[in-house]
């Protein structure tokens, strides 16, 4: 992730596309007849078949933690398949009827499951740790940028509620779906990127 390389690594870094768009790659791709240039896109593991990412860890030796599903009133209500096939924010898949939907909303150290309600997936804002800005850069209290969580998400405008050390908090202008931790929330000053760091807990 670009927000985390230091000068010495910018210095050597290389993009080789530079402004091209992506239409522009597949015209010179398709003029030296490569036959990747009409692949389709993707946003998937490139070595996973199917997207199947439970199959693949295990096939690796490993087995995630299994435990129970929480009902978001704080009840076991069934055994799950194992942590590696869940993430945060997830309503498809789940096989549990509690007469509405519901999410995965948190992936408990314990291998348990906690449930919520939907509609009820979104934060106010973050808690970033392990931050880092670029050097000629110095954020203060109330600033203004835009934050993407995920990489094919849309930027979503926000201000830093407070900063200490290497910690920040984020306060969203307007919630956020699903936000979890252990992601990256990456910020922008326009079409600069300025800093970043991970995901350490919502509000």
């Amino acid at each position: 992730m670009l927000y985390s390389l230091d000068d010495n690594q910018l210095a050597r870094l290389i993009l080789p596309l530079g402004e091209l768009t992506k239409d522009h790659v597949r015209e010179i791709a398709n003029g030296v007849g490569l036959i990747s240039a009409n692949a389709p896109d993707s946003q998937e593991i490139c070595f996973i078949p199917n997207g199947d990412y439970p199959k693949y860890i295990n096939a690796l030796g490993y087995h995630g933690k299994k435990g129970c599903f929480i009902s978001p009133e704080g009840k076991v209500i069934g055994q799950h398949l194992g942590v590696e096939n869940y993430t945060v924010g997830q309503r498809r898949g789940l096989r549990i009827s509690l007469g509405k939907p519901v999410f995965v909303k948190e992936i408990a150290a314990s291998g348990d499951i906690l449930l919520g309600y939907s509609g009820d997936e979104f934060s106010r804002g973050v808690i970033v740790e392990n931050a880092r800005f670029c050097r000629c850069f110095s954020p203060v209290k109330d600033m203004h940028f835009t934050v993407k969580l995920r990489s094919a998400a849309k930027p979503s405008a926000c201000s830093i509620g407070g900063i200490s050390d290497d910690t920040f908090t984020l306060v969203f202008d307007e919630p956020q779906r699903a936000p979890a931790p252990g992601q990256a929330a990456v910020l922008y000053d326009g079409e600069y990127l300025v800093g970043g760091g991970i995901i350490a807990s919502c509000f």
